[in-house]
């Protein structure tokens, strides 16, 4: 609370300036592996690994970008680099979109996850709005 190392900040601030890039980008009827692709070549820019180049990486980037969810938690749409064309962000769907970064051998990590739905505009909503807040800042005592 109230201070976050240099470090920590650039990571967070990385994880979410690819979190808005994704929802200014998202679109109706396109493959889903397209933003996590996107998520990939926007992270390698940053200097992370990502499943894009490395293959099973175990820091930077580690798994897809999200899922669909429905009956199940996690079902069609996928996002990983190998699903088909046919996993779009259709009108109805519920999707999770979760970019983060990871480095357990530094101690932290990030992930900014939501629950999306595409509704029949093609405009994604999200379910349970939240705020991002990393630095919670803190009141001096008197």
């Amino acid at each position: 609370m109230g201070y976050a190392t240099p470090e920590a900040q650039e990571l967070f601030d990385q994880v979410k300036d690819i979190y808005d890039k994704l929802m200014d980008n998202f679109d109706l009827n396109t493959p889903f592996k397209h933003y996590h692709k996107m998520t990939c070549e926007y992270y390698e820019s940053k200097g992370h690994k990502t499943p894009l180049n490395t293959k099973a990486p175990v820091d930077g980037y580690v798994h897809s970008l999200g899922h669909g969810v429905g009956l199940n938690i996690h079902e069609r749409p996928f996002s990983s680099l190998t699903s088909s064309d046919d996993q779009r962000l259709a009108p109805g769907v519920v999707i999770t979109s979760e970019p983060g970064l990871y480095y357990p051998e530094k101690g932290m990590g990030f992930r900014i996850e939501d629950t999306l739905w595409v509704r029949p505009d093609g405009k994604m909503e999200i379910l349970a709005d939240y705020p991002y807040d990393f630095v919670l800042p803190m009141k001096k005592w008197k």
